[in-house]
């Protein structure tokens, strides 16, 4: 069993693609164990190289002297895209297979004696406390703690807000379609090449994948496709513009949670 499923790979070569780093593959194995690195198969082009290489090392996990070739690598990739949008993407990646992540334990866990089973939690909701017999332990994913206390007869007490209803692809799909028919209810509303560049932009973000990506990952694909959008329309002609949140589309993208970035650029918040 890998370290990330086998799509976060793909993800990954398609970062490196986009950011142009196919041609830094010395840079992005660099401080990797030697061995492991001459072991790595060849390919036919430096596309189909990354993601073997991402592929092997994937597979590998950790080393002997408890080093781990995938996390070095993205580590190494980070420092090579600091300020883009695929930089978030390596740093998401580096979060699960870091020492110590879930996905790490649990690829650990199967090269290993085989594991008794934990005992089922009984998890009290309304204070995030994990309760297993005479232990307690907090586990906050993607929000904020609200209290922790360690030791005996500690306690503690807070309040953790959690947004809840995850977008799934279709229901982002579908919060797309919308925002597309209110785009041809605003025609008259708005410059043409403006309209046009909102066209694009729909088109193009219908297609990214919100799932199994964190909020600010997404968001930070969503902003970065607008940006290039606008580029390419500014270079035809069109004036920038803040757009008022009066417009029917600017209503449909605040109803997408993943658009949140994206609207705040488009009405200048």
């Amino acid at each position: 069993m890998g370290l990330l499923p086998h799509d976060h790979i793909l993800k990954l070569q398609e970062a490196v693609i986009s950011a142009q780093l196919t041609g830094s593959r010395s840079a992005l194995l660099a401080g990797i164990d030697g061995n492991l690195v001459a072991g790595l198969p060849d390919a036919e082009n430096r596309a189909d190289q990354i993601l073997q290489d991402l592929n092997a090392m994937n597979e590998t996990g950790e080393l002997a002297d408890g080093s781990m070739p995938l996390a070095t690598w993205l580590t190494n990739a980070i420092s090579r895209t600091r300020g883009k949008r695929e930089e978030a993407i390596f740093a998401a990646a580096l979060e699960h297979v870091r020492p110590g992540s879930s996905a790490t334990t649990a690829s650990t866990r199967t090269k290993g004696a085989r594991a008794e089973p934990a005992a089922a939690p009984v998890v009290h909701h309304h204070h995030g406390d994990v309760h297993m017999g005479s232990t307690f332990a907090t586990t906050i994913t993607g929000s904020t703690v609200g209290a922790v206390a360690v030791g005996d007869h500690a306690t503690a007490s807070g309040t953790v807000h959690v947004h809840h209803g995850q977008v799934t692809q279709a229901q982002h799909e579908e919060h797309v379609r919308k925002a597309k028919k209110a785009l041809i209810d605003d025609e008259g509303k708005l410059d043409e090449l403006v309209h046009e560049a909102l066209g694009q932009f729909l088109t193009l973000a219908r297609k990214i994948q919100v799932e199994q990506q964190s909020l600010a990952e997404t968001q930070v694909r969503m902003k970065a496709t607008l940006d290039e959008v606008w580029k390419a329309q500014i270079a035809k002609g069109m004036q920038p513009e803040v757009l008022p949140k009066t417009l029917e589309v600017v209503k449909a993208l605040m109803e997408n949670p993943v658009m949140g970035e994206v609207t705040k650029k488009l009405v200048g918040g």
